[in-house]
C-alpha cells in the first residue's frame, strides 16, 4: 500500500480500527515514502526537544511514534530514555529495529495509558492530531498531563490549517498544564504537491506544580 497524502487531507480517519489498519498496510514502506515526500516534522521535533530538554538521559515517551522516525532523530541528538507507543503493531515492529527506544508499546491513545502518574519527565507527539477533534485532542492532552512529572514538557505538533480557537480554549481549561509557546508555522513537507501549503506548528506545554491528582 502507498501512501496517499491528499487522503489525509480530505479523508482524514479518525475511527482507532481504521487508522491501525492503514498505518499496518504502510508500515513497511512509510520512511522510504516519507523521505522521497522531503518529510520535514521528525527534524523540526527532534531540534525543538533538544533546546527544551537539555538532560538527554531524561525520561521521554513519544506517543504516536509509528516507525520510529521521531525516535531515531532524538537518538542522533544523544537522547538514550525513549519509549514508544503507538497503535500500529507493524510500525512499532519497524521502530523497535531502529533500535533507538528503551522499549515499545501498542496502545490507542483514546483509552488510559499503561504508565504511572508522572513518570516520564516529557511527551512528544509529533503528526499525530489531525486525527482527532479537540474533544479528544483534549483527553489525551489530559493523559499526558497525568503521565507527565510536575514541570515536564509536553510537546506536540498540529497542522496550522486545524489550528482554531476551539484548540486553544481547549487547552487553556486543562488545569494541569499551561502554555509556554507556540512555535512559528513550520514546513511539513518540502517536496509534496499536496502540503506544499500546510505548515506545522509546536505546541510546548508544561505541567503545572501542585496539578490536581487524576
Amino acid at each position: 500500500m502507498q501512501i496517499d497524502t491528499k487522503k489525509w487531507l480530505t479523508d482524514i480517519s479518525r475511527h482507532p480500527e481504521e487508522v491501525e489498519r492503514e498505518y499496518d498496510g504502510i508500515s513497511h514502506s512509510y520512511d522510504a515514502e516519507l523521505e522521497a515526500k522531503g518529510y520535514l516534522a521528525h527534524k523540526h521535533a527532534a531540534t525543538l526537544i533538544a533546546s527544551h530538554i537539555p538532560n538527554r538521559k531524561s525520561r521521554l515517551l513519544e506517543a504516536g511514534c509509528g516507525t520510529g522516525l521521531v525516535g531515531q532523530e532524538l537518538a542522533k541528538r544523544g537522547f538514550s530514555n525513549v519509549t514508544g507507543m503507538d497503535i500500529s503493531a507493524l510500525c512499532l515492529k519497524e521502530a523497535d529495529a531502529k533500535g533507538v527506544y528503551i522499549g515499545t508499546v501498542k496502545h490507542n491513545l483514546l483509552e488510559r495509558f499503561p504508565f504511572a502518574d508522572g513518570g516520564f519527565d516529557a511527551i512528544v507527539c509529533v503528526g499525530v492530531f489531525s486525527r482527532f477533534d479537540v474533544t479528544r485532542i483534549k483527553g489525551i492532552v489530559t493523559e499526558f498531563a497525568r503521565v507527565v512529572k510536575e514541570e515536564g514538557k509536553i510537546i506536540f505538533s498540529h497542522r496550522e490549517d486545524l489550528i482554531t480557537s476551539a484548540l486553544h480554549e481547549v487547552l487553556d481549561g486543562i488545569e494541569a498544564i499551561e502554555i509556554e509557546e507556540v512555535t512559528a508555522p513550520l514546513p511539513y513537507f518540502s517536496m509534496d504537491e499536496h502540503y506544499k501549503d500546510i505548515d506545522i506548528r509546536f505546541f510546548i506545554l508544561e505541567k503545572r506544580i501542585g496539578s490536581p491528582k487524576d
